[in-house]
Formats: structure tokens, C-alpha cells, sequence
């Protein structure tokens, strides 16, 4: 019998699901792999793996993806933890510590010349130091992020009946203004 025909679904509700994993899964490296996966799924908020009781629950958002997405998304990512374990029975013996070290040296000089560069683009780019230009960039990535997850929201919930989600609309409103305001320029 398969791996995937082994998963036990335990709970099924609108947006969730409770699933018992068999004992071949109940690994971390299996649970990092299944968790990241599902995470990366559109519409996946919330992903819980217990490796002890071999339980994954998952939330998601009906509005984004389905049951049936989730179920698909776990199918391959249970055939991906299948070749990764072959690949692991076949692995040849791992780099001596001083390769890595080298490695991670190599990293590390590449991330600080990185650094050094970027410095440069701000500051002659924006005529903001490094800390506020990082601080206005951190907020416009923040407002992308939020847009993007409560897009689907947005536009099937909110729009067509204002008056149920205006608490939601006062929030979203109140935040644009506190964005738009950061950007003007300060008043000496």
C-alpha cells in the first residue's frame, strides 16, 4: 500500500483539516518538508505538525484554495519526502567540516559585500541613511504582504457587503493614511 493511502483523515471541516500520519512520516526532516510545503500553498495559514501523535492540522482559507488543492499539495510533497529518503539511503559520505567551514566563509563575505553595496544604492539613491531607508522599505513590504493575503477577502467578502466588514474597511483605511502620511516629507 502506498504512503499517501495510509493518511488517516481524523477531522473535516470548512477551512480544515486533521490528518494522522503513518509512522514513515513521523520524522522531523518529513515534518519540515510536509509543513514548508503546505505553508507555501496559497490560501495555507496555519499548518501544526506533532511528530509524537503523527497529527498534521492544517487551516486554510476556502476562498483561496480547496480541500482538494491541500489534498494535492500533500500528495506530492509525500512522494517528494519517498525520493528524498531513497536519495538519502544513496548519498555518498558527507564533506569533511573544514569544506564547510569554507563554504559558509564564502557566504559570509559574499552577505557582507552585499551589504556594502546596498549601503551605497540608498544612500545615493534616496539621500536616506541606511536605518531609515531600511525602516521605509520594511513598511511598503509589509503593506504588499498584507494586500496580498486579504486580497481574496478583499474582493469576495468585503466589497460586496461593506457594512458587515467595516471594521475591517476602518483598519484598512486608517493604515493607508498612516502609510501615506510616513511619506510625506517632515515639516521642519
Amino acid at each position: 500500500m502506498s504512503i499517501q493511502k495510509q493518511v488517516i483523515v481524523r477531522h473535516r471541516s470548512p477551512g480544515h483539516l486533521r490528518l494522522q500520519l503513518p509512522p514513515v512520516l513521523r520524522t522531523p526532516a518529513c515534518g519540515f518538508v510536509l509543513v514548508s510545503g503546505l505553508q507555501a500553498l496559497e490560501g495555507v495559514y496555519r499548518v501544526h505538525f506533532l511528530e509524537k501523535q503523527g497529527k498534521l492540522s492544517i487551516h486554510f482559507l476556502e476562498t483561496d484554495c480547496t480541500t482538494a488543492d491541500v489534498a494535492a499539495c500533500l500528495y506530492r510533497l509525500i512522494d517528494r519526502v519517498q525520493e528524498q529518503t531513497v536519495r538519502v539511503e544513496t548519498r555518498p559520505a558527507p564533506l569533511p567540516a573544514s569544506g564547510w567551514r569554507g563554504r559558509l566563509e564564502e557566504i559570509r563575505e559574499t552577505v557582507q559585500a552585499g551589504g556594502v553595496i546596498a549601503r551605497q544604492l540608498t544612500r545615493t539613491a534616496t539621500g536616506l541613511s541606511g536605518t531609515q531607508w531600511l525602516g521605509e522599505f520594511m513598511n511598503d513590504l509589509l503593506m504588499l504582504y498584507l494586500i496580498k493575503m486579504h486580497w481574496p477577502s478583499i474582493t469576495q467578502l468585503w466589497l460586496p457587503h461593506p457594512w458587515r466588514y467595516r471594521y475591517e474597511w476602518t483598519a484598512t483605511f486608517y493604515l493607508i493614511y498612516l502609510h501615506v502620511k510616513s511619506k510625506l516629507p517632515k515639516p521642519p
